[in-house]
């Protein structure tokens, strides 16, 4: 007598996105194991998203060249379906005794029906701060982010300002519903 199975393993969806905030006229490649990831080297402030199924333990190596610049290890991967940011950044000189110039910062983004923004701090060194403000409409709004976190936010154009050093940078971008942003000074 045959049995079918009553449990199914889950299939997720999940994608790995890379953002490179080393600021360097280096670009990096991505490997995973013996695969290399990406087809063309991530430049400066350049993001690519992955369809790479990730598990605990895997390694993903960032080359320089034949060099290596830094090695992420995964240690947990969501059991749902989930967006994987990654963002590769300059090491804190306190912190180089690794050999590797590269440090990371990530966040997983779950589903959800608004559009999302992840507030990384990438940035080496002197204290900084950002704030965001929406732009166009009858209404007009500021507010402070800090870093580390993540927040829903409605479909419309923004102004982020970044000051660092004295000297307030400003991007402007546009957040739709279910897309993701994370906003990395580097």
């Amino acid at each position: 007598m045959r049995t079918q199975a009553v449990l199914k393993a889950a299939d997720y969806q999940q994608q790995l996105r890379v953002c490179n905030a080393f600021p360097s006229e280096k670009s990096l490649d991505v490997v995973k194991g013996a695969s290399l990831l990406t087809k063309e080297p991530l430049q400066y402030l350049q993001c690519n998203s992955f369809d790479e199924p990730l598990k605990a333990g895997d390694n993903l190596e960032f080359k320089s060249g034949n060099a290596t610049a830094g090695v992420f290890t995964v240690y947990d991967v969501p059991k749902h379906d989930a967006i994987f940011v990654l963002v590769a950044h300059k090491r804190a000189a306190l912190a180089s005794q690794s050999g590797y110039e590269l440090d990371f910062l990530s966040h997983v983004f779950a589903p959800a029906d608004t559009a999302q923004l992840a507030v990384i701090d990438a940035y080496n060194g002197p204290e900084s701060n950002m704030s965001i403000s929406t732009v166009g409409g009858n209404e007009s709004r500021s507010e402070q982010l800090s870093f580390g976190t993540a927040t829903g936010i409605n479909s419309g154009t923004y102004d982020i300002i970044l000051a660092a050093n004295g000297r307030p940078q400003s991007i402007s971008f546009t957040a739709a519903k279910k897309e993701l942003g994370a906003l990395t000074p580097g």
